[in-house]
């Protein structure tokens, strides 16, 4: 059964008074829309999890920093999208470093129908693209918060996210 309270008013019982079960609520109520921009972004469930994780922690450890300027759920998805381009940045800095290193992506099993062409049109754009595809309509963030989240020019994110979703059209059409 979902708390009655507010998102704001859960943050401030667990900013003033350190209630953890305030933080828990709010974990459970944004740990899904969290999980899924990051399982769209990476397509490893596993990082997704772990990426997720961390997220909440340092949400956690880091929730006296939270200005209230957008919505909470925006505030962690730009912690998950940060710390998943770190983690893309520090896995590409040892692939590059270990020059006989094999590239291989992470497979997604288990999955089928338009689950599978769906995610097989979302790994076929770049990273960049999914990111703020997903970050955009998984998580339902404006352009402004992904600019921030992801560290682009506003404009970068916008041309991202328009020839993310032409990709996207013109390799699901026909889909039913």
């Amino acid at each position: 059964m979902e708390s009655p309270l507010s998102d704001e008013a859960l943050l401030a019982q667990a900013v003033s008074f350190g209630d953890g079960r305030a933080f828990d609520e709010l974990v459970r109520r944004h740990h899904g829309v969290v999980r899924s921009v990051l399982l769209r972004s990476c397509r490893d469930p596993d990082l997704a999890d772990d990426i997720a994780q961390e997220t909440f922690m340092q949400a956690f450890q880091n929730l006296k920093r939270f200005r209230g300027d957008g919505s909470f759920r925006g505030w962690l998805c730009a912690i998950a999208a940060r710390r998943l381009i770190d983690h893309v940045r520090r896995r590409d800095a040892r692939r590059r470093a270990e020059a006989n290193a094999e590239d291989v992506a992470p497979a997604v099993a288990g999955l089928d129908g338009a689950a599978v062409d769906l995610d097989k049109a979302m790994s076929e754009l770049s990273a960049p693209e999914r990111l703020c595809i997903s970050l955009a309509f998984g998580a339902g963030m404006s352009h402004t918060e992904i600019a921030d989240a992801a560290d682009l020019p506003l404009g970068t994110v916008k041309s991202h996210i328009v020839r993310g979703r032409e990709k996207l059209k013109a390799r699901l059409q026909g889909w039913d």
